[in-house]
């Protein structure tokens, strides 16, 4: 009888140590899991929030020449006008149209346009490139964006810009071998523009001038009729 019951209890000692042998792998297992689900959903946070912010930054940036657009030139342009004591200093704001762009589109087709405004638009943020920001605003209009920089040295940038379009060998494909561009030129000072509409519409009268007096030209919004 003693040695059937040192049996059993040895028997049940070996079963309770079997229990806590396959308990202790359930928690080690269990462990193991919980980090690697741990792991998994970091992972895949930092992904999804990588993914965000690659669509915020699209979302402010032209596909064709990967410039800002409009939206991200627009919200620049408010924060710059909404910092403290923005009206102090002179801001400038450059619009940049084509000449005679269609041209460009009809005898060598869009393709080689789209070539032509990628060229362009590469230059333009060269130049500007350390006093402020280029951004495409519409189909072949670009602004500008040049704080603290000054009259001017704003309607200096702008020749430049000028310039250095019209010396631009376009590619072979496009009939015309270079293309120029217009610019109107609008400072912000606090008392000739009060706000982001008015400094834009004075830009955009200036660039309309700068077509109306032969295109391939500057001209300030502080030379016109009432400024």
């Amino acid at each position: 009888m003693a040695l059937k019951s040192a049996r059993a209890e040895a028997a049940e000692r070996g079963e309770l140590q079997r229990r806590q042998t396959a308990v202790g792998l359930l928690v080690k297992g269990a462990g193991v899991a919980a980090v690697l689900i741990a792991g998994l959903l970091y992972l895949l946070l930092r992904a999804q929030r990588r993914h965000a912010a690659e669509l915020r930054i699209q979302a402010l940036r032209d596909p064709l020449t990967g410039i800002d657009n409009r939206r991200a030139f627009m919200q620049r342009a408010a924060a710059l006008l909404g910092e403290a004591g923005a009206a102090t200093p002179v801001h400038v704001l450059l619009l940049v149209d084509f000449d005679h762009f269609k041209q460009i589109n009809d005898s060598a087709g869009h393709p080689q346009g789209d070539r032509v405004l990628s060229m362009v638009a590469e230059h333009l943020g060269k130049t500007v490139e350390g006093v402020g920001h280029v951004a495409r605003i519409g189909g072949e209009e670009f602004a500008a964006l040049c704080p603290r920089l000054g009259a001017e040295a704003g309607v200096r940038l702008a020749e430049t810009l000028r310039a250095g379009v019209a010396a631009l060998s376009l590619p072979a494909a496009v009939p015309q071998r270079h293309v120029t561009i217009s610019i109107g030129v609008a400072v912000f000072d606090g008392r000739h523009c009060r706000d982001l509409g008015g400094w834009m519409r004075a830009a955009d009268a200036a660039l309309y001038s700068a077509k109306s007096y032969g295109r391939n030209r500057v001209v300030a919004s502080s030379l016109l009729p009432g400024a």
